[in-house]
């Protein structure tokens, strides 16, 4: 089930930005995003499930880009004759991820989802959408993935998602190889700052598990908020997932 006490206070928080306008344009947000989604609807809900929404230059509709989504609530992979834009409507203070139908014969429709940009600073940002009959609310959270990520043999290890998550006070991060590898372990805040290293050395064939207490290289305690972590191998990043330090 989903909190609802922290839906109110986004929800809150959302009706006192309205009016509030940001600097930001709609060139700002083109990169590969990465975070975490909630869901609250009557055929789904889940919470901080992983998040990756890819934003580029493309298509053929006027002032707006094309996206790429891991998320089934943005994006349909399955349709075969869809195009996916986004565009950030900075009078209304509205991300708008729209979706249209095409056949070889025209434009079936449409379909557009609006979010309220809630929070906002270089590299990160909190929106939240609630359909017009409130059955249906999705918040997403994401910073910019600013690690550069080498592609590997799947077979040769896997990185897991950190549990619990959200995290306080500690939080457990699984390594799976089937041979023997040389690699680090990196925590990274939403300024792109590498804050810890867990581990750096030989990782054995089997699961090793390690343990982050949300405090940087000096062991001072780190703010609450979004955090990346990382898999180097071999002196390249090749796998980066999301976490969230509540306090």
């Amino acid at each position: 089930m989903m909190n609802i006490k922290l839906i109110k206070n986004h929800l809150i928080l959302s009706l006192l930005l309205l009016g509030i306008a940001f600097s930001q344009s709609s060139e700002d947000f083109l990169g590969h995003w990465i975070g975490t989604e909630d869901l609250a609807s009557p055929g789904s809900s889940y919470e901080y499930r992983n998040i990756s929404i890819q934003i580029g230059e493309g298509g053929d509709r006027e002032g707006f880009y094309t996206y790429h989504s891991s998320s089934d609530f943005l994006f349909n992979d399955n349709l075969e004759w869809s195009y996916h834009y986004h565009n950030f409507d900075k009078e209304s203070n509205k991300l708008i991820f729209l979706r249209r139908f095409m056949t070889p014969l025209g434009v079936l429709g449409h379909e557009e989802i609006k979010y309220e940009l809630t929070e906002w600073s270089e590299g990160s940002f909190l929106a939240t959408h609630s359909s017009v009959n409130g059955q249906v609310f999705h918040q997403i959270r994401a910073v910019l993935n600013f690690l550069e990520i080498e592609p590997v043999l799947p077979t040769d290890f896997s990185l897991s998602q950190n549990y619990p998550n959200p995290f306080n006070p500690t939080t457990t991060i699984k390594i799976s190889s089937h041979k023997k590898l040389n690699g680090s372990l990196n925590i990274y805040n939403m300024n792109g700052q590498k804050v810890n290293q867990l581990y750096a050395g030989d990782i054995l064939p089997g699961v090793t598990s390690y343990t982050w207490d949300g405090t940087d290289n000096r062991g001072s305690v780190l703010a609450s908020g979004l955090y990346l972590y990382s898999f180097v191998l071999d002196g390249s990043i090749v796998q980066v997932k999301s976490m969230i330090m509540l306090k």
